[in-house]
This record gives C-alpha cells, sequence and structure tokens, in this order.
C-alpha cells in the first residue's frame, strides 16, 4: 500500500495468477516464467493503483478487462498470455520486455 513493487514469476507457474496493487504500483515480470500448459491467465487489479504486467517477446497476448472510472491500456498486436484488467479508478498496463 502506497509504495511500488516489483514481483518476479520464475519457475514453474500455474496456468492462472492473480496480483492486486491497492493504492500503489505493482510491476510483474514474466520473463522468466514457465508455463505448466499452453496458456497462463493474469488477473491485474488495480484499485486506486497500477498495474504493469511485462511480457516477454515473441509470446502470444490477448489483453481484455473491464472499466470502473480508470484507464486500461492494452498492448497493439501481439503473440499464449491473456492479461484481464480490472482496474478500480486505477490503471492496468502491459508492455513487451
Amino acid at each position: 500500500m502506497f509504495r511500488s513493487a516489483r514481483h518476479r514469476v520464475a519457475g514453474l507457474t500455474p496456468p492462472r495468477v492473480t496480483v492486486i496493487s491497492l493504492l500503489g504500483a505493482l510491476h510483474v515480470e514474466l520473463g522468466e516464467a514457465r508455463l505448466l500448459g499452453d496458456d497462463l491467465e493474469v488477473t491485474a487489479v488495480a484499485v486506486l493503483g497500477v498495474v504493469e504486467v511485462h511480457v516477454p517477446a515473441g509470446l502470444a497476448v490477448d489483453v481484455a478487462g473491464a472499466r470502473m472510472a480508470g484507464s486500461h491500456a492494452p498492448l497493439p498486436g501481439a503473440p499464449s498470455i491473456r492479461v484481464r484488467g480490472v482496474p478500480v479508478f486505477g490503471t492496468v498496463r502491459v508492455r513487451r520486455s
């Protein structure tokens, strides 16, 4: 809360991951994640904060989300990680790393 944090997802990663930012910024790095299956679904919740998901180049990315008085900045074009953004007066971003 009220701070910035960086989380590196490394090693075997379950098919679904949920991250939450409350009144702060959370940077999620997926560069070292080893997917257990073909797909990874990341649910990113930003409540009065920011969640930034860093996706490695070469992977398919599908960005979807709901908006509640916040902004949702999808990455244009790309190859299978699904990022579901739930900004509540906050922001969810997806970036290539």
